[in-house]
């Protein structure tokens, strides 16, 4: 059951039938008898021959509508109403009591057909269209019947864009009723005008999708597309559009139109990056199967942009450097291994496949920041370390990158898996090449302690020579930074001296000592300290090595004002070949000591000129 009324007041209306005066006498005992069994017909034709007598149809009208009134059975309703319908018509005629009466009967069952056919009529003819679609939507909302349901639709969606002048409720019937009759194409068209004029274009998009789920081979595809083009140009919805171009694109159709709007979508800066991806895979799957590998390799690199998974990166990145390097675009190729390289720092065959293009290209800047960027990757894992130092070589050696390369050295000299062979490697490598930037030298002096409690490796000739020729570096170290303390190296040049040196710096009145505790730059003899020594150019110490080369000569670092221990040590140290001359008086003042610069004999000198 379903009420039509929804106005409390018209429900007011409908429920009360008052009379303007008492029926006669005469109808007294008919109206009590009809009350008492309204579903007995002769009772009704007794009341209704005594209206002409007395002249009051208003009495049975008001008898007729109370009744209904109070009615809650379809079963009352179809006796009843039409009877007072056909009552009110032969002695009536009132089209306010014939409503309220249709009213009463669609009331009870919207459903009586009779009843709803005489009232869309009486509507119909008052042109009062809006509570004429107001009562089809009630008789929808009650029916279930397909039939009965395309008929209603079909007369609504007629009334609301003909004479009703609202195009939003017949597209609203139109869509109902298309979903009945799919394949109506002067429906689907009637339609679609709607949508395109009022500008709904997702509903447009929804009747060409639900069209071509009904039709089939080109209308379809056809119809398809168009939702598609739609979904990008109109609705500005590219998720909606990779999904229906998706099936386009495996069956071919329209190629260079469906691979133009993935493209579009692809490039699109502003759509999301699962969809620009999304194309952007759809797009390297056709060209990969058309083989055509220069737009692939496009698109490949345009992924590239917005893929964020490292998985799937990695893979782009191979697929670009395999076809790059099959096309001999081998500096390119380059580049993509070198991303490949930090995203698989474990994998040696990528580090293999960057190091032979660079070699290839002789373009070591981006193997060298491929490495260290695998190595970062690491940790500190000795694979790690490895691909530092190698990375430091390279810039270092190919690229001229050494503020870089001291870097990278200094990561691995200072890492606590290094092994000391490796670090003792590094460290010298810093102190011989003069790597670290001015910005970089407060790090240096520590780096030169460490590498001397490291001591030389088994593979140098003269560890004592190296040893003294790093005191020296050290001490020139501390010298330019100020240091006053004494901080050379934690072996000092009083705590490791050779039998020989010791007697030799002790004949005199003065001994050298650099111990933790004192200045290092001071000279121990009985008129006290002096001033910091002076590095001499070119002077030369032995150093006590078997063999005779350039690479056991020390700088010798001497006093400002040598005294005549030192004339004599000094002289004991120097080339045999080459004696010293003083270029001043022997009265104290300042001298500058100098020697010849003839290049000592390769031959091994004599024993006697060679102190340990």
């Amino acid at each position: 059951m379903n009420d039509l009324p929804r106005d409390p007041s018209e429900q007011d209306t409908l429920d009360h039938w008052p009379l303007s005066s008492p029926p006669p006498a005469s109808m007294t005992e008919a109206l009590a008898a009809v009350e008492e069994d309204p579903g007995d017909e002769a009772r009704w034709d007794a009341l209704e021959d005594l209206v002409e007598a007395a002249q009051r149809p208003d009495v049975v009208e008001s008898l007729y509508g109370r009744l209904l009134a109070g009615a809650r059975d379809r079963s009352v309703a179809e006796l009843l109403g039409p009877r007072a319908v056909r009552f009110h018509d032969e002695w009536s005629g009132e089209p306010e009591t014939l409503e309220r009466l249709l009213r009463l009967v669609l009331r009870i069952d919207v459903g009586i057909g009779w009843a709803f056919e005489r009232m869309t009529m009486t509507l119909t003819m008052g042109e009062r269209w809006g509570e004429l679609l107001a009562l089809y939507d009630q008789a929808l909302l009650a029916t279930s019947d397909l039939l009965r349901r395309r008929e209603i639709l079909d007369e609504a969606a007629h009334v609301a864009k003909d004479f009703a002048g609202q195009p939003d409720r017949a597209i609203d019937y139109l869509w109902q009723l298309l979903q009945l009759r799919p394949s109506d194409s002067a429906l689907a068209s009637s339609l679609e005008r709607l949508l395109e004029a009022k500008g709904h274009h997702r509903e447009l998009v929804r009747l060409w999708e639900l069209r071509a789920s009904v039709l089939e081979g080109e209308p379809s595809r056809a119809l398809r597309l168009r939702a598609a083009l739609c979904w990008v140009e109109r609705v500005d919805a590219p998720e909606e559009a990779v999904r229906a171009l998706e099936p386009l694109l495996r069956e071919r159709y329209e190629e260079p139109t469906v691979v133009a709007t993935l493209e579009k979508i692809a490039a699109h800066e502003d759509y999301p990056d699962a969809v620009r991806s999304k194309a952007y895979g759809l797009l390297e799957t056709f060209f990969e199967g058309a083989r055509r590998e220069s737009d692939e390799l496009r698109v490949l690199e345009g992924a590239l942009g917005v893929v964020a998974a490292d998985g799937e990166r990695i893979r782009l990145h191979r697929r670009a450097a395999a076809l790059l390097e099959q096309h001999g675009e081998d500096r390119r190729a380059l580049d993509h291994l070198a991303r490949l390289v930090p995203l698989v720092p474990g994998e040696e065959a990528a580090a293999a496949a960057l190091r032979k293009l660079g070699e290839r290209t002789e373009a070591f800047g981006p193997v060298a920041h491929a490495l260290a960027g695998a190595a970062d990757a690491l940790g500190e894992q000795p694979r790690a370390l490895a691909l530092r130092e190698e990375a430091a070589g390279l810039l270092c050696d190919r690229v001229n990158g050494r503020a870089e390369a001291a870097r990278l050295y200094l990561q691995v000299f200072w890492a606590e898996g290094a092994a000391p062979e490796q670090a003792r490697r590094v460290g010298e490598r810093l102190w011989r090449e003069r790597l670290l930037i001015p910005e970089q030298t407060a790090e240096l002096l520590p780096a030169l302690e460490r590498l001397f409690e490291l001591g030389p490796g088994e593979e140098e000739l003269t560890p004592e020579a190296w040893r003294h020729e790093l005191l020296g570096e050290t001490a020139r170290v501390a010298r330019s930074q100020g240091s006053r303390s004494g901080r050379c190296a934690p072996g000092s040049f009083a705590s490791r001296p050779t039998p020989r040196t010791t007697r030799r710096s002790t004949a005199g009145s003065t001994r050298w000592s650099c111990s933790s505790g004192g200045n290092p730059w001071s000279r121990r003899s009985r008129t006290g300290p002096i001033g910091p020594p002076t590095r001499r150019p070119g002077a030369r110490i032995w150093s006590g090595s078997p063999r005779w080369s350039p690479r056991p000569w020390a700088t010798w670092i001497a006093p400002s004002r040598p005294g005549a221990a030192s004339r004599r040590n000094l002289a004991g140290k120097t080339t045999p070949s080459t004696p010293w001359r003083s270029s001043t008086n022997r009265r104290g003042r300042p001298t500058t000591w100098s020697a010849s610069s003839r290049r000592p004999s390769s031959k091994r000198p004599p024993a006697s000129a060679a102190p340990s």
